[in-house]
């Protein structure tokens, strides 16, 4: 009984160590493959690349991008014109009596006005 008892004991202590191996293997393979994957996520071979070519429309988008940048404002020459941006040619002069203007800044609105829109 003794005989069967220590092959019992070994076959048992065979299974353990092969869990064991089974487990550390495992652990080997997912830090293996971890390793791959976070090397090949962040690594910068250029090497492999073609050279850079702009895409159709380039200095157009670049341009747009440039404008959209700029402070909003009048533009320069505002004080100096004569004539309203927005005025057509033709249009008529047109007279409001009694208005109410909100010169903002914080000052009070301006009351009982008559104005003048030409130009």
């Amino acid at each position: 009984m003794k005989s069967s008892t220590s092959v019992a004991a070994r076959v048992g202590e065979l299974i353990t160590t092969q869990n064991h191996v089974l487990k550390y293997l495992a652990l080997a393979a997912g830090l293996y493959l971890s390793t791959v994957i976070v090397t090949s996520t962040f690594s910068h071979d250029n090497s492999y690349k073609r050279p850079h070519v702009p895409p159709p429309g380039a200095e157009e988008i670049l341009a747009m991008c440039q404008h959209i940048r700029q402070v909003p404002g009048p533009p320069e020459d505002f004080l100096s014109r004569t004539e309203s941006d927005r005025y057509d040619l033709g249009t008529l002069p047109i007279f409001i009596k009694n208005a109410t203007i909100w010169v903002g800044r914080g000052q009070e609105p301006l009351t009982g006005t008559d104005i003048i829109l030409d130009k």
